[in-house]
């Protein structure tokens, strides 16, 4: 059939296109730096590193209810005469009656109509960079980092109501704004110069370690089990509206699958009732917005984050000099030397009782040790 059928091509049914005005996104990267000698073989550097990512490809819904017809409620789903009658074989919308809303598209003819590939997003990073590095004398040497970033995007939309809006600015959902880190290593000088049995078995070995800590990944906002894009649908999707949040992280319970709340969950419901409350007298921080209301809630919840608690790696080498040229390298290696756990989020569906909870099941490597011999020449 192809494009047979020329402009009535797919009426009745969901299009979905790729636009062909579509650009190809570029970054700008930027930094600056300084550096100040200091004693003991210590380097102090400070600087600034930055991007600029334009035009990424987002999708764009295009046929969506006014927001200006939003106001009629449950009205937009009174059952109206169908002008499409018998007219469009095979689709939904070709009885006798459609609901009102349908006939308030920018396209009635059509269900949904999805333009991909368009070239509206953006996303920044900016970031205060300090290093201080130790070099290798009197066997040790250490590098400290810290990072200070923020990381912006907008690649998606809060409302399909109106086309012409620009994606919603929000958080990354990579974004940590704080990062140390210290990474070094130290040649034991224990049995060094001493020779037989005591220089092999206890001279030589050298200890390293890395410890890192972040701030955790923002936590998306609240959603409902179909999703909470604010579409009017018989179904009565619905999206939230949030406040009073408390960012306190408990520790876990043993014995549970899961942990114990980490903001206040109690809800409003559309008919007014309380839900998911620890108390009677509990203030309830969300409330449940109508399907016809229009999305104003950030993508992530603000200032609550994933927890994320220090790591450790750390490692013991011994180096056994076989000949002049043959050297065997012990070596015992731990990842996550403490088995830290990481968690992911809290539970985000509003209707769950769930809500808030973080499940018990770790999003990082548990404790990892390997030994290995290499055998250099």
């Amino acid at each position: 059939m192809g494009s047979s059928l020329g402009l009535a091509t797919l009426l009745g049914q969901s299009i979905t296109y790729s636009n062909p005005n579509r650009k190809i996104p570029y970054v700008h990267q930027f930094s600056a730096q300084l550096q100040q000698q200091l004693p003991w073989q210590v380097v102090l550097s400070a600087g600034y590193a930055g991007s600029r990512t334009n035009d990424i490809q987002v999708a764009k819904q295009l046929n969506a209810v006014p927001a200006s017809a939003l106001a009629l409620g449950n009205g937009l789903l009174a059952p109206t005469a169908n002008p499409f009658q018998g007219r469009l074989p095979g689709s939904s919308i070709n009885g006798t009656t459609v609901p009102l809303q349908q006939l308030l598209l920018p396209y009635p003819q059509f269900l949904t109509i999805t333009s991909l590939n368009n070239s509206f997003g953006y996303a920044s990073y900016d970031s205060l960079q300090v290093n201080l590095d130790k070099r290798l004398s009197h066997g040790l040497y250490f590098i400290g980092s810290y990072t200070y970033s923020k990381a912006l995007e907008a690649t998606s939309y809060l409302n399909a109501q109106d086309p012409f809006s620009a994606p919603a600015r929000t958080l990354s959902g990579f974004d940590a704004p704080h990062r140390f880190s210290i990474a070094g290593g130290y040649n034991l000088p224990f049995f060094n110069r001493d020779t037989g049995w005591k220089n092999i078995f206890f001279g030589g070995w050298q200890v390293n370690a890395m410890v890192y800590v972040q701030s955790g990944l923002p936590i998306l906002a609240p959603t409902s089990p179909g999703g909470g894009a604010p579409t009017v649908n018989t179904t009565g999707s619905t999206t939230y509206s949030g406040g009073a949040i408390s960012t306190g992280i408990n520790a876990a319970l043993p014995g549970t699958t899961a942990l114990s709340q980490q903001f206040n969950t109690c809800t409003i419901t559309l008919t007014g009732a309380r839900q998911n409350c620890s108390s009677p007298s509990q203030p309830a921080a969300w409330l449940v917005q109508s399907p016809y209301q229009l999305t104003s809630l950030s993508l992530y919840l603000p200032g609550l984050r994933t927890p994320r608690p220090p790591q450790v790696n750390a490692s013991l080498f011994k180096t056994f000099n076989l000949t002049e040229v043959l050297h065997l390298q012990f070596r015992a290696e731990a990842f996550n030397l403490t088995n830290t756990p990481w968690f992911n989020g809290p539970n985000t569906s509003i209707t769950s009782a769930n809500f808030g909870q973080v499940a018990k099941v770790q999003a990082n490597d548990p404790r990892s040790l390997q030994l290995a011999l290499r055998l250099n020449f």
